[in-house]
């Protein structure tokens, strides 16, 4: 019985969090207005996710979380200008972060992001 236990609870302890990152994408600046969020596991590895609606061209501030809550699992996280993870905008936001995307010269560009995953 105690094994069986111990094994479930290792088992369980290789699952991957339900969400090891998390975006949000804000309409208007300082993280105002409309909004939409996503979250992912965080399995090691790239992952297009090609749109952003019904926010498309019309993203104005993001608030991103890059790290599972157990602290080994981190995701950097790029954003595009096009659908399908086409028009990188050369950056890569890989801790935590605030961002009001003006500051970067790409307000209301954001149409589809990526993200990667690898253990910490």
């Amino acid at each position: 019985m105690q094994i069986a236990a111990l094994a479930a609870t290792f088992a369980l302890a290789l699952v991957p969090s339900v969400s090891a990152w998390r975006v949000y994408f804000y309409q208007l600046k300082e993280g105002e207005g409309p909004s939409i969020t996503n979250a992912g596991p965080g399995n090691p590895g790239f992952r297009c996710h090609p749109n952003v609606d019904p926010l498309n061209q019309k993203i104005s501030s993001m608030r991103y979380y890059s790290d599972n809550p157990e602290g080994t699992t981190r995701c950097c996280l790029r954003v595009y200008d096009s659908p399908g993870c086409k028009g990188d905008f050369g950056y890569s936001f890989c801790r935590n972060q605030f961002l009001n995307f003006a500051d970067i010269g790409h307000d209301n560009d954001v149409s589809s992001y990526s993200t990667e995953c690898f253990k910490i």
